[in-house]
């Protein structure tokens, strides 16, 4: 328990789609993903909403560091989108529908743009994800390992450790 008494919680599942900037949303993808909020999202029990960062483009400074200078690894994102679906209440029980509801607004996004590698943010955690599938979105494989070759070196017990950790 937080030594300060900080006792505010919420019940939700959060989703992250990262947008590369060599690969923009286009008008097919925007059109299903409002599609689907239009649709879907009236229609849903739950609370939601989606969060758009806007990342890249000219003069971006979030993009000037070179994606090996710190574990974050999204550099050539243009549009960082957190999707989140949460319980009305403190304490209700979390409804199964929320998970196919948020993962609906990711998969209308990328499913009208195949071809496109898209990422995800590693601090919109998506629980839903193998270790495997966390370090290859949320890292890309050449950070991973550097990530990886650090934690061997300074937490060979693996002290600090989550599902979703380097070497999971």
């Amino acid at each position: 328990e937080p030594i300060t008494g900080y006792d505010i919680h919420d019940t939700f599942y959060a989703k992250s789609v990262v947008v590369p900037s060599s690969s923009p949303l286009t008008t097919q993808g925007l059109t299903s993903y409002f599609n689907y909020m239009i649709t879907n999202g009236t229609a849903s029990p739950n609370p939601w909403f989606s969060i758009i960062n806007l990342y890249g483009g000219p003069d971006s400074q979030i993009n000037v560091p070179a994606a090996s200078s710190s574990a974050y690894s999204d550099r050539s994102a243009l549009w960082v989108i957190q999707h989140y679906g949460n319980v009305p209440a403190p304490g209700d029980p979390f409804p199964p529908n929320i998970v196919p509801f948020v993962q609906g607004l990711s998969d209308s996004l990328t499913s009208a743009s195949p071809g496109t590698d898209f990422l995800a943010y590693n601090n919109y955690v998506d629980p839903l994800l193998s270790a495997a599938e966390a370090h290859t979105l949320y890292y890309g494989e050449e950070t991973y390992e550097r990530l990886l070759t650090i934690k061997e070196a300074v937490d060979p017990e693996r002290v600090f450790w989550n599902p979703q950790a380097i070497g999971a």
